[in-house]
């Protein structure tokens, strides 16, 4: 018997999205329309297949609305180009499985618990009746003028901003990540979250996202970045289609160094995937979200052992649930070329079992039409399922990578620099994420404030006057007795999720049943 429960719908194009509520919190999942029919046991129904061949049974709350839905979900067919070509096996998918989700145990989300002693209790009164003198820098959110929203999520969300305050950066553009204390302790998550912070504070790269500010309410965290105006490259694959070879050998080179940097640094990213990669307004990118990299010494034997990151872009030995090092995100670089050149990627199905054992024992097919011999020889040794054959992997590590033969006569040093033209612009139309059209760029604090969630997150205000602190100083150790850390939901936030412009005729997040 089916289990009908009230979800929010949101179509893009010909893309939809689902929520758990109206307020569009969490994103239960994604997928194109491919064909749509009245529902006839149901006046007010409608039933919507999707591209991995899931039908929806939508109800909407009147004759109007049905007309409006119909009429858009017809327009989303019309505009889908992958309606004729769609194929069983090989349907594109994304997005979050809850199956996935329960494999790891309650150990594996084991955080020590916060000390309390009679200081932090005293901040946290003082904090009770002085909100804005709560552990913070110079600066504050009233330092800033909130722009835009370009992305909410179960974390919280990201907002567009530029700074007030005088300074050498007065006027400058920023992007905002506000995240939620009492969310983060709910689902232990504060030392990964100062991991991420350290991480973004201490590393500086030209293809990665740099911190500028960090600063905290008595009830959230705020940090700082810098603004990649040109949108993701899940966004620009979406609406470009598949990229030149010339176009992914740049794409690859920068990302090369970006993961070159992160690993010699000791840190495994383990999420590389489109909506990760941020461009800018010149076609440069960077890598953002470090929420689930971690620190690893593979010479002295510190590996990492959990199953997590994206299923479609997870190596093998993740599958296999085996230790693993830097070459899980070489895997990840290998699926992102395939699929920048082919628009699909290699290993899929619309069974996530299937797609799992895919990953483990099929072998990636490539056509002559897409795939030139050199791309296909780079694509198959990143893809190795034996890491420690992977190209990539050993003394030489990314270095084998540059000396490829697909990357014959590219200068790294000039890619290093930005010296190189980048061979694509996104477009002056792009205004931004799409999926948080209308929702205004605000910071709420509803509520009381618990006491117990200002405590725990002492060394994460910065300015950049402050001292830099040493990376993963205060939350090492504690990251070393977690030996094991959370799967999470592929939850994405607007800001990284394909953005579309809203069809003229589909109305904003109604309610449907599935």
């Amino acid at each position: 018997m089916p289990t009908w429960k009230r979800r929010f719908f949101v179509l893009q194009k010909f893309n939809f999205f689902y929520f758990n509520d109206e307020f569009r919190t969490v994103c239960l999942g994604r997928d194109s329309v491919v064909s749509v029919e009245a529902w006839k046991k149901k006046p007010l129904g409608l039933l919507v297949t999707s591209q991995v061949g899931r039908v929806f049974y939508l109800l909407c709350d009147s004759t109007d609305d049905r007309d409006r839905w119909l009429e858009a979900f017809i327009r989303a067919v019309e505009q889908n180009p992958n309606v004729q070509s769609l194929a069983k096996e090989t349907a594109y998918i994304r997005g979050p499985t809850s199956r996935l989700n329960k494999t790891h145990s309650e150990e594996d989300s084991y955080e020590p618990p916060i000390t309390e002693d009679d200081n932090s209790r005293d901040r946290a009164h003082n904090c009770l009746k002085h909100p804005s003198a709560c552990a913070r820098s110079s600066l504050g959110i009233e330092d800033f003028k909130l722009i835009s929203t370009l992305g909410k999520g179960g974390f919280g969300k990201v907002l567009k901003v530029s700074k007030l305050k005088s300074g050498e950066d007065t006027g400058r553009v920023f992007a905002m990540k506000i995240m939620k204390k009492e969310f983060l302790l709910k689902h232990k998550m504060r030392a990964k979250t100062m991991l991420e912070r350290d991480i973004l504070l201490n590393l500086e790269h030209p293809f990665v996202v740099k911190m500028r500010y960090a600063f905290q309410s008595a009830e959230k965290l705020y940090m700082v970045m810098d603004f990649y105006g040109g949108g993701s490259l899940f966004y620009h694959l979406e609406m470009e289609g598949a990229f030149s070879e010339d176009c992914v050998k740049f794409f690859s080179a920068q990302l090369v160094l970006g993961v070159q940097y992160l690993h010699d640094n000791g840190i495994v990213y383990r999420d590389l995937k489109l909506e990760n990669i941020l461009m800018d307004t010149q076609g440069n990118l960077a890598i953002t979200d470090f929420g689930l990299s971690k620190e690893i010494d593979p010479s002295n034997r510190m590996w990492a052992s959990t199953f997590c990151g994206t299923p479609l872009y997870v190596a093998p030995e993740m599958v296999h649930r085996r230790k693993y090092g830097f070459a899980v995100d070489w895997w990840a670089l290998g699926i992102i070329m395939y699929e920048l050149l082919s628009c699909r990627v290699p290993f899929c199905s619309r069974n996530m079992d299937r797609v799992l054992w895919k990953i483990v024992n099929a072998t990636p097919t490539f056509s002559s039409d897409v795939f030139s011999k050199k791309a296909q020889s780079i694509i198959e040794g990143l893809l190795n399922k034996r890491p420690s054959q992977r190209l990539g992997s050993g003394p030489g590590a990314a270095e084998h990578i540059k000396g490829h033969p697909f990357f014959e006569n590219f200068d790294f040093d000039k890619c290093a620099k930005k010296e190189l033209c980048p061979p694509f612009i996104p477009p002056a139309t792009y205004k931004g994420e799409k999926n948080v059209l209308g929702m205004e760029p605000i910071d709420t604090m509803q509520g009381e404030i618990d006491p117990k969630h200002i405590e725990g997150f002492d060394k994460f205000t910065f300015c950049e006057s402050c001292e830099h602190l040493a990376l993963g100083s205060e939350v090492g150790a504690e990251l070393q007795q977690a030996d094991q850390e959370t799967w999470y939901d592929d939850i994405q936030p607007a800001s990284k999720s394909p953005a579309h412009t809203l069809l003229s005729s589909a109305p904003l997040p109604m309610v449907g049943h599935v």
